[in-house]
């Protein structure tokens, strides 16, 4: 079995035998020795990459997209002449993207059904504190004040 640069893998592993190779479109973070061999590769992470984007309080999925490219390499055949001057080089043969993003309805049930309901608790939860620390002074304030009057005891009969 053959070893590739970083960020090239075979799939002759899955399959037998299958000359496909995987990285991300247009070789990003191939090494540049497989770049280099083509003319018009342009990498950018943010095209390129795999991605999800999640909800930072709920971690919900909201979007993702993954992208492969499928190569394979050209190379000469013995005993076909027009293959003589081939020079070895990995090739793109498809670009594969898929995606998924929740639609306008579902994003609005979150915000509805979840988010508003964290917000209120959140609310809540401060309006509650802020009551306890209230409750916590005047109770401190009854006690300085009565602290400082004289008890008057009553006359022992």
């Amino acid at each position: 079995m053959e070893e590739y640069e970083y960020d090239v893998n075979s799939w002759s592993r899955c399959a037998t035998d299958a000359p496909v190779i995987l990285t991300l479109p247009h070789m990003l973070g191939a090494s540049n020795e497989y770049r280099k061999m083509i003319r018009g590769l342009k990498p950018d992470a943010k095209k390129h990459q795999t991605f999800v984007d999640v909800q930072m309080l709920t971690g919900t999925p909201l979007q993702g997209g993954k992208r492969v490219q499928f190569n394979m390499f050209l190379k000469s055949i013995n005993r076909i002449t027009i293959t003589e001057n081939l020079t070895t080089v990995l090739m793109p043969a498809i670009w594969v993207e898929e995606g998924i993003q929740l639609n306008n309805e579902m994003v609005a049930f979150f915000k509805k059904k979840l988010i508003n309901s964290l917000k209120t608790l959140n609310i809540v939860h401060w309006a509650s504190l802020c009551g306890g620390i209230g409750v916590a002074l005047i109770c401190l304030m009854y006690y300085v004040v009565y602290r400082r009057k004289p008890i008057e005891e009553a006359p022992l009969k």
